[in-house]
């Protein structure tokens, strides 16, 4: 009775530091919205229902993606389309609140893609060509851990309006390979912007992200003394 006391909380705790988590609400200029997040204390997605205004796409673990290649790399897994989309003009801005993150070094960046008619139908943004409008290097995770494990970032006043997933990302790199976590929302833009990003701001993640780059391939300590040289893979950020 007693070693099993003590072992059940020592396989709980060694299972949070296992995992780390991600996007877990999201507020849109003082509006908050719901998420299919998962529950505290497991590594399975609560049953969160996928009506109501939860607009995040479902991730069913607090583990990451582990390649750049998968399907995965995208919307995390399962990756299913959430019913509703978040209202939110262009120029607003979307704060992402995080689980408490166990790292204080790696990178961060959020991108945006147009979906194809209703995002609720969007099945394979991982195929898709995404743009990026927030980024952070090496000192990412320990600008959201001083923030309250928050992320504020403004949607570019110029982007058209329509229909586009966000994709949230934090890359962990305690040790190598790098490890990924996505997730995503889905947003119905507004406002008067009339601009998109053109080739040269876009690119699929496997494309972008291949594992064999230093940037991904070496750890957060090999990198810490040339923390200023290191820059995320893909197009530069987006700006409108």
């Amino acid at each position: 009775m007693f070693s099993s006391l003590l072992v059940a909380p020592l396989l709980l705790a060694t299972s949070m530091v296992a995992a780390h988590g991600g996007v877990i609400g999201y507020t849109i200029d003082g509006k908050t919205y719901s998420t299919a997040h998962v529950g505290s204390g497991n590594d399975r997605l609560k049953a969160t229902p996928q009506g109501g205004n939860n607009m995040q796409r479902s991730w069913n673990n607090l583990g990451p993606v582990k390649s750049s290649g998968s399907p995965q790399i995208a919307c995390n897994s399962p990756g299913t389309p959430a019913r509703f989309s978040a209202e939110a003009k262009a120029g607003s801005t979307i704060t992402a609140q995080y689980n408490p993150w166990p790292h204080d070094g790696g990178p961060l960046s959020v991108w945006m893609v147009e979906c194809p008619g209703d995002c609720a139908s969007f099945s394979n943004p991982h195929t898709a060509e995404w743009f990026k409008i927030h980024e952070d290097g090496l000192s990412g995770t320990q600008k959201l851990i001083k923030a309250g494990n928050k992320l504020s970032v403004t949607i570019p006043a110029s982007l058209k309006s329509g229909n586009y997933l966000i994709r949230h990302e934090v890359i962990n790199l305690a040790r190598p390979p790098a490890e990924f976590y996505p997730e995503c929302a889905q947003l119905k833009i507004t406002g008067s912007g009339t601009k998109t990003p053109g080739k040269e701001s876009r690119s699929t993640f496997a494309a972008a992200y291949r594992m064999s780059l230093p940037q991904f391939s070496q750890s957060y300590n090999d990198w810490k003394s040339k923390a200023a040289s290191y820059k995320l893979p893909g197009p530069a950020v987006w700006k409108g």
